[in-house]
């Protein structure tokens, strides 16, 4: 019982990070962008939305209605200011390390263009790394799990010569498909032959 409750508010957390989201007065990169999706998210019917309120133990559409509400009011400067003040921030932030780089959350929310309240979701879902901070949209099935990965995900990058750069440059530059890159990648070849423009 006491995990099903933890769950809940695991997810009742991620709302609430997107309220957070939503009325930030921030001036950091992308936030702007950051504050517009999540205002989308909480007032536009989603199905993400409904799942999420779903695992939260809430009710959809009462809960969007009160939301709508909340920024309405907020928006029009008639609640208590102690009620819209942004939630304090974690003494030990999230941090998290993808390809060598380390980051809190929130910096890595500015500096992919990605909500924080999405990479916090996926990080709530056990998800791997690559995933957690994939520039996209990734499809749930019930069970959280995930059934779909459009294109978009963080690069990967090979170095040869002393040069380091993403496969699709390498493609480019190279005049041979990034399928061909990644098939050789996957077969274990050694760099240069990853990086062979012979087909």
């Amino acid at each position: 019982m006491d995990n099903l409750d933890n769950e809940k508010q695991l997810w009742c957390a991620v709302i609430h990070q997107a309220l957070t989201d939503a009325i930030t007065s921030s001036k950091a990169k992308n936030s702007d962008l950051i504050r517009r999706k999540a205002r989308i998210w909480l007032t536009e019917p989603n199905d993400d939305f409904n799942k999420v309120c779903s695992l939260a133990g809430l009710e959809p559409n009462p809960t969007q209605t009160a939301l709508i509400q909340y920024l309405a009011d907020f928006d029009s400067g008639t609640l208590p200011v102690k009620e819209v003040k942004e939630s304090k921030p974690q003494k030990e932030p999230i941090k998290l390390t993808y390809q060598g780089e380390t980051k809190t959350a929130k910096q890595w929310s500015e500096s992919l263009g990605i909500s924080l309240t999405t990479i916090m979701k996926r990080y709530h879902l056990g998800l791997p790394i690559e995933k957690i901070l994939y520039v996209g949209r990734l499809r749930l099935h019930k069970q959280n799990r995930i059934c779909q990965i459009p294109a978009g995900k963080p690069s990967i990058k090979l170095t040869y010569n002393g040069e380091t750069k993403s496969i699709s440059h390498w493609a480019t530059e190279l005049g041979i498909s990034s399928a061909v890159i990644h098939g050789r990648r996957r077969r274990g070849l050694p760099i240069e032959r990853i990086l062979s423009p012979k087909k």
